[in-house]
């Protein structure tokens, strides 16, 4: 599946958030991020600061603002590589995918255990065929 323009700038985005937050901390780098008058334009209205996570301030803690339809799920499996090569740097990451509803986790499951899916694709590509299906469990009680 190919990305759009949008898409592939808010991976790039991400990975530059990524890299520079091993050198610096998430929150300077975010701050250095959205200082950078064309991505400041564009965030007018969502860059209200870095709010860390209290318990782990040292952990990314960011959101990819994207419209309804703007391939939310393929950003997240591509989001996934950009993770593991700008800011864990581990060849086989363990990845908590977070959904709103039953129904989506549902679907999302399905589509990431299906080989033939894009978004399983994605995954294939960049862990050489070696990725296990992040069982699947309703946390919403």
């Amino acid at each position: 599946m190919k990305l759009k323009e949008y898409q592939k700038a808010s991976l790039a985005t991400l990975r530059t958030f990524f890299e520079e937050a091993r050198i610096v901390g998430p929150k300077p780098a975010y701050e250095t991020i959205t200082a950078e008058p064309e991505l400041a334009r564009r965030l007018r209205g969502y860059a209200a600061g870095y709010k860390p996570i209290k318990a782990l301030p040292e952990v990314p803690y960011v959101c990819l603002r994207l419209p309804t339809g703007g391939g939310k799920t393929i950003l997240a499996a591509h989001s996934i590589t950009v993770a593991k090569d700008a800011w864990v740097e581990k060849d086989f990451p363990l990845v908590l995918w977070l959904v709103p509803t039953n129904t989506i986790r549902i679907q999302t499951a399905e589509a990431l255990k299906n080989p033939r899916h894009p978004y399983r694709q994605v995954l294939d590509a960049a862990f050489e065929g070696r990725v296990r299906v992040f069982d699947i469990g309703d946390f919403t009680q």
